[in-house]
């Protein structure tokens, strides 16, 4: 499935799709161990980071690079962008909290699919990724976290295609972005050491 075109008229740009696996589904205690983003915006290809994450950042032996290691990568891909997420709460969660262990924080604009699929569909039994992709007419979802970060990007398309010709659905949009109180500090990490390790999804064309 193409993610492009998006209906660029009525969402902001960039965009760039978020989704992160995890240990577990406390941010303090548990942490993540996949990570997709996919960069978005009109006129450009798109651009994306896929990896696995060891949580032990201090044991490379495997070969999968700690958080860290991708930072720098991961700046080029969410600075300047509004982050798209489903359950947009807690993947800013855990990016927060990763940012913290290394000295940084997270405060960049989100928009969430799951918030805009509940505005738009509120008599539906689910908006959980996996029940919500099927009921808009996509592919089902597979647990890589390439795959559903394109779900995401999928759901957003199609709830936007469905609604655009309601005059209230770019003021709905634009109010759905949420700016945290502080911007991002990005933890002083200097080039990239481990690369990232991508997963068969990546090379599929986005």
């Amino acid at each position: 499935m193409s993610l492009l075109p998006l209906p660029w008229h009525l969402l902001p740009y960039p965009l760039t799709v978020l989704h992160v696996r995890t240990t577990g589904p406390l941010r303090h205690a548990d942490r993540v161990c996949e990570i997709a983003a996919l960069r978005v915006e009109p006129d450009r290809p798109p651009r994306w980071l896929d990896s696995r994450v060891d949580p032990d950042a201090d044991h490379l032996f495997t070969g999968v690079p700690g958080f860290q290691h991708l930072i720098p990568d991961l700046r080029s891909m969410l600075e300047g962008a509004v982050v798209l997420c489903h359950d947009a709460g807690s993947h800013a969660a855990f990016l927060d909290a990763e940012l913290r262990r290394l000295g940084g924080a997270w405060g960049g604009a989100t928009l969430c699919t799951h918030e805009l699929a509940r505005v738009l569909h509120p008599r539906m039994t689910a908006h959980d990724l996996d029940r919500l992709a099927p009921e808009l007419g996509l592919p089902p979802v597979e647990r890589r976290a390439f795959s559903r970060a394109r779900a995401t990007a999928g759901v957003l398309r199609a709830l936007v295609e469905r609604f655009e010709d309601d005059e209230l659905l770019a003021d709905l949009i634009r109010s759905a972005v949420r700016i945290p109180p502080s911007p991002t500090r990005w933890p002083p990490i200097v080039g990239s050491l481990v690369p990232a390790m991508p997963s068969r999804a990546s090379r599929q064309q986005a």
